[in-house]
């Protein structure tokens, strides 16, 4: 059963009554059998695993995907326990499975996925026993295809176990409320206006694109230079071209239209 929580930081609070919500959510997500996930985007992860286990524990996260992790090849590890921050002691036995780049490849990119102890009674299949192999010529600028084989009968049939343990009923969807995606349509439609109108508006995005595997703080004035090779070439083309002066921020939780210039 997966739920959604939300609060905000009450910046005039103390620290006690941040340790108080905490405790209640803790206490809210045992009790309703919550699945906690996140997805983390991260520069390097190399020899600081326990570190990542560390911040999950206190974030409460079961499963966590890690994106830019840089380790090359592919396979498992089952992250130690230890000793963390003041008296705070790690459980050990959580599971690592990680796939980044050929070893002939510089280590650019690479993903990986976190899941606790706890969540690990699916049979995993041992990836020492796969059989990868890439799809065409190598080169810098094109990356090929994966094809996985896997060698063992018993890797099969776990494979197919697991099929079966998965709960069909859970479904992961983006974190709006049906007004809240009116709104964010309204919002759209009004800027589309603005855009048409001709005046000289201002674009401004904030996050990760994945089509190009970097990071990005972009100001999207009269021309998107470097980013016209993303995926997002032809949807922003078009805002750019309208020369548009207005930006979507998120205040208080609720997205609005403002001016560039405030």
């Amino acid at each position: 059963m997966i739920k959604e929580y939300h609060w905000e930081n009450n910046k005039k609070g103390t620290d006690r009554t941040s340790n108080k919500v905490k405790e209640v959510l803790r206490k809210t997500i045992r009790k309703d059998n919550i699945l906690k996930i996140g997805i983390w985007n991260v520069r390097s992860l190399t020899g600081k695993e326990n570190e990542l286990v560390e911040e999950l524990e206190r974030g409460y996260i079961d499963i966590l995907g890690i994106t830019e992790r840089k380790r090359k090849g592919i396979g498992e590890l089952t992250l130690p326990g230890g000793k963390g921050i003041g008296e705070l002691t790690l459980p050990g036995g959580h599971l690592l499975i990680y796939s980044a780049v050929e070893k002939e490849r510089r280590a650019t990119e690479g993903v990986a996925c976190y899941i606790k102890k706890e969540h690990t009674k699916y049979n995993t299949v041992n990836v020492t026993n796969l059989q990868l192999t890439r799809l065409g010529k190598f080169t810098h600028e094109k990356k090929r295809p994966i094809k996985v084989t896997l060698v063992s009968k018993a890797d099969v049939l776990k494979t197919l176990k697991n099929k079966k343990k998965t709960d069909s009923t859970i479904k992961i969807q983006a974190d709006l409320t049906l007004m809240q995606r009116q709104y964010l349509v309204e919002l759209r439609s009004k800027l589309s206006d603005l855009n048409k109108s001709g005046a000289n508006k201002t674009i401004r995005l904030l996050g990760t694109f994945t089509a190009k595997q970097r990071q990005y703080l972009v100001e999207l004035r009269s021309k998107l230079s470097d980013l016209n090779k993303s995926g997002l070439r032809s949807k922003l083309s078009d805002l750019n071209k309208s020369g548009a002066n207005k930006t979507i921020r998120y205040i208080h939780g609720k997205p609005q239209i403002i001016d560039a210039k405030n």
